[in-house]
């Protein structure tokens, strides 16, 4: 591999978001000679830039790499590589429909060059065959697997390696760039590895979506949903990490944005898809029903039928534990609506401090009626809840609303609340 000159990298990584900036410092710490490539050049970086997104161990990696001499970054395209590694976020609009058109700018800026043009940002099932196709490059399909919060691990120590190629020449140069991973690598062509993305992506959000549609049949029975969960992680056939387990309805845009790609293409080709159709529609059912319970909760607190009329704590604003992005937050989403509603809403959140209280402001404010916990943070596991705990009208108790599991419910219910966890009973002590 060419390490020379400044200009020539083993590895050229496009983006300036979470897969870039994680792909980037991971192939450095693999021994490879990487560039970060800024897309868009009309705002320069200065220096090697800092991902403004809360990502554990990513901060160590790059000052590891930076200071080795194998990681750099350039905002033009003033250099060779072996491989060019496309990880730019892929936009999408409010229907969560992806769009490639700044994917495409960068494979006509590739245009005519040498080396394997590696596609690792999420893009509808064709692209990377187009590629080919009109840009005369060698393209190579390597799916993101990336979870927010936990990008190094996952890239370091993920399940899979999926390497999708039109030649086994291109595969097994690609797969060079992994040596020392433990993932299994799975080889395979450009159409299968973009679908295996699709895939995975509609599996989770069925799965989602199920448990959420179970529990709610479950629940006027007295159905814990939670322990539903449980036992279908036993199971063999479905295992522990499933995402069985009910809660809030699916969000931040990466798995709707694979749905609404396996719709386009189903009706390109005169293909019915009922299953992703309704998967998207529970989704839909299921940002109401979080709706509905945090409106139960405020009439237990009040002890009324009195519509939103009360104050209500959120707990997490980001997309969900373990990473600062507000990038479509579900929090973000239940607090207009609330607002609309009539609720007075405040948040905290210790990942941010723009529009969030601290701690002690919700404790010398006015009484909360409701604290609906929205991400499994650890720190609120341990916050000081009988400081928030007052009663109100007639003695009545708040209500902690737990959409996560992200609380102790025995310390909760010390402390003066009532605890309901999402699709399961009311606990009061």
């Amino acid at each position: 591999m060419p390490t020379e000159k400044a200009s020539q990298f083993d590895v050229a990584v496009i983006g300036d978001w979470h897969n870039a900036h994680i792909t980037a410092a991971c192939l450095a710490k693999l021994g490879h000679r990487v560039v970060l490539v800024n897309p868009t050049p009309e705002k320069p970086w200065t220096s090697y830039p800092a991902l403004a997104l809360h990502e554990p161990g990513l901060p160590e990696l790059v000052a590891e790499g930076t200071a080795e001499g194998r990681l750099h970054h350039a905002n033009d395209y003033a250099w060779t590589a072996e491989f060019t590694w496309l990880a730019s976020d892929t936009p999408i609009d409010e229907n969560d429909r992806p769009h490639t058109e700044t994917l495409t700018a960068v494979a006509e800026q590739m245009k005519g060059r040498p080396g394997i043009f590696i596609v690792g940002s999420q893009v509808p099932l064709g692209f990377c065959a187009n590629v080919e196709r009109e840009y005369g490059l060698t393209a190579a399909c390597v799916p993101e697997n990336l979870h927010l919060g936990r990008g190094v691990d996952t890239f370091m120590s993920g399940d899979r390696i999926v390497i999708g190629a039109t030649t086994a020449e291109t595969v097994a140069r690609v797969r060079a760039l992994f040596k020392g991973l433990p993932g299994t690598i799975i080889e395979c062509d450009l159409h299968t590895a973009e679908m295996i993305k699709h895939a995975t992506n509609a599996f989770l959000a069925t799965s989602v979506s199920l448990a959420n549609e179970i529990a709610a049949v479950g629940e006027p029975f007295g159905v814990d949903g939670a322990i539903v969960g449980q036992a279908l992680k036993l199971d063999s056939r479905i295992g522990k990490k499933a995402y069985v387990m009910p809660g809030t309805a699916f969000a931040g845009g990466t798995l709707a944005r694979d749905l609404r790609a396996l719709q386009a293409l189903g009706k390109e080709r005169g293909r019915v898809t009922p299953l992703v159709d309704a998967v998207l529609e529970a989704n839909a059912l299921a940002t109401w029903s979080l709706f509905d319970a945090v409106a139960r909760c405020v009439d237990v607190a009040k002890g009324c039928v009195n519509g939103l009329n009360g104050h209500v704590l959120l707990l997490g604003y980001t997309y969900k534990a373990g990473t600062d992005t507000l990038r479509r937050s579900p929090t973000v989403q239940l607090a207009d609506r609330l607002r609309t509603q009539g609720a007075r809403v405040t948040g905290y959140d210790p990942l941010l401090s723009s529009g969030m209280r601290t701690w002690d402001e919700v404790r010398a404010g006015e009484r909360v009626d409701v604290a609906v916990v929205m991400t499994a943070r650890p720190e609120f596991k341990k916050l000081a809840w009988a400081e928030i705990a007052r009663l109100g009208e007639g003695g009545r108790k708040p209500v902690v609303l737990d959409t996560c599991n992200g609380v102790v419910r025995d310390d909760v219910i010390a402390a003066g609340f009532v605890y309901k966890a999402m699709w399961r009973p009311m606990v009061t002590r």
